[in-house]
């Protein structure tokens, strides 16, 4: 799977020396980019707009705390579930520059209450990634990436602009990949959010394509991905099958 790869390139590699934080702010207020741009992702893309009001580096990581644990049944919980909350978050990622590991066991300073957590509307679909302080996941890596705290040239980075690039505002595959449901994304054509299970990879990807492409930051971002409650679902519902087959 195209996440697979992804994540080998972004986490695992980071055994070897080697996916938003300030909007706590009014979402109103421009943070750099052209006046009013904004980055809408839903099922179908990714797409931005620019509204005018007149027509040292260091490497960095993203840990995927295991919360399909949580759901399995007939094994002892990791402590850690006692901060998800099961009728409202999906998946939940850990973001730190600091992390040095791939597999996620704490955040930074200790404890669990670093994560952002995926958070859906009534209709199910999937409208924020946001922590605990309401700081979103977007806006961090996007204030990250712009501020050149990604080496995008180093061993980790590199290899991951050679999968996709950003092209007529779409993320496009420069090669076959294959996506969540073992389907082909041909070259050339767009690979939307829905291709991977972990979103955070999508995120990620779509914003080192578009900084490599010489975009300016969007100055908000607009999350709203139909079925993104049910993609959570069927993904915890299948593992937990998987899990008592075993």
């Amino acid at each position: 799977m195209i996440e697979i790869a992804l994540i080998l390139l972004l986490l695992f590699v980071v055994v070897g020396g080697v996916a938003y934080y300030y909007f706590t702010q009014n979402e109103d207020k421009p943070s750099g980019g052209p006046s009013g741009s904004t980055l809408t992702i839903t099922e179908n893309g990714a797409t931005l707009t620019e509204n005018y009001q007149i027509m040292p580096r260091r490497e960095n990581y993203i840990q995927s705390p295991k919360v399909v644990d949580c759901y399995v049944s007939g094994i002892t919980h990791p402590v850690y579930c006692g901060v998800h909350d099961r009728s409202t978050d999906g998946f939940a990622y850990a973001y730190d520059l600091s992390l040095i590991e791939p597999d996620y066991i704490e955040c930074p300073g200790g404890g669990h209450e670093c994560w952002y957590k995926e958070k859906f509307d009534q209709n199910g679909n999937l409208v924020n990634i946001v922590d605990a302080n309401g700081v979103k996941l977007l806006d961090k890596l996007a204030d990250d990436i712009w501020a050149d705290k990604w080496d995008m040239e180093g061993p980790v980075i590199a290899p991951v602009l050679t999968m996709a690039e950003y092209k007529d505002k779409k993320l496009v595959a420069l090669r076959d990949i294959v996506n969540m449901n073992g389907d082909i994304v041909s070259a050339g054509n767009e690979i939307t959010i829905n291709d991977m299970s972990n979103k955070s990879v999508y995120l990620m990807l779509l914003m080192l394509v578009m900084k490599n492409a010489g975009e300016p930051k969007p100055d908000r971002f607009v999350l709203n991905v139909a079925g993104g409650k049910a993609t959570f679902d069927n993904y915890i519902t299948s593992r937990d099958v998987a899990s008592q087959a075993s």
